[in-house]
């Protein structure tokens, strides 16, 4: 309850749990650069709805934060599985996706080498995976500035 008002006593909250939600988003998604992504969502979310929680106990407290972190676990791997799938569809139309391509018979397509893919990607810049991202994946169009 003072970890409402006082952000030392949040900050005793983040030390005790921060290592158990680690290790169950470690669990759930297997990839430490994720899972740390994810829990550091789960900790803004946190300090943000903090003020509003109507628990008493730190059993109140532990059920609440795990029931974030679950449900920021589900939205990644939702978002994850959303992602997966554009991919299937890009290399089964031989587009990628947003072209709006009609799928072409499964026999006649050769589906590319995803994890080459993904590591040729990753070879870029940041800024040049940006733009790729926003382009194919986020089907934003590319538009000329303005002076």
């Amino acid at each position: 309850m003072r970890a409402r008002r006082d952000r030392a006593a949040f900050a005793v909250l983040y030390d005790r749990y921060y290592p158990r939600v680690m290790r169950y988003c470690l669990r759930r998604l297997f990839v430490r650069g994720v899972a740390e992504d994810v829990v550091s969502e789960v900790f803004l979310q946190i300090a943000s709805h903090l003020p509003g929680f109507e628990g008493t106990t730190e059993a109140d407290f532990r059920r609440w934060l795990f029931r974030i972190a679950s449900n920021a676990i589900n939205a990644h791997l939702r978002q994850a599985r959303r992602r997966q799938e554009l991919w299937e569809a890009a290399a089964l139309s031989r587009r990628l996706p947003g072209a709006h391509a009609e799928v072409a018979a499964a026999a006649t397509i050769e589906l590319l080498d995803w994890p080459a893919v993904y590591r040729a990607i990753l070879e870029l810049e940041p800024r040049e995976q940006t733009i790729l991202t926003l382009r194919f994946f986020a089907d934003l169009s590319v538009v000329s500035k303005v002076s």
